[in-house]
């Protein structure tokens, strides 16, 4: 799929329902947005138009932010 659709982003298929549980999904598409420090900072339920002007700018603002520093390294 996602090569049939040109995506250029990482797709998890949740077959069990794991996902859906733990983050409360409840409705789909539901779409969400990792920040560098690997924690859901934005949510979408339902179709998405992610070139527009405001979701550009929320993506260019995770982008742009420093990466997250790990314990330990």
């Amino acid at each position: 799929m996602t090569k049939e659709l040109d995506l250029t982003f990482p797709l998890i298929v949740d077959s069990r329902g794991e996902i859906n549980s733990a983050y409360g999904v409840v409705g789909l598409p539901t779409t969400f947005l990792i920040g560098r420090d690997g924690l859901a900072v934005a949510r979408g339920v339902g179709p998405r138009d992610w070139a527009s002007d405001p979701a550009r700018t929320v993506i260019q603002a995770l982008l742009g932010a420093p990466a997250a520093k790990h314990k330990g390294r």
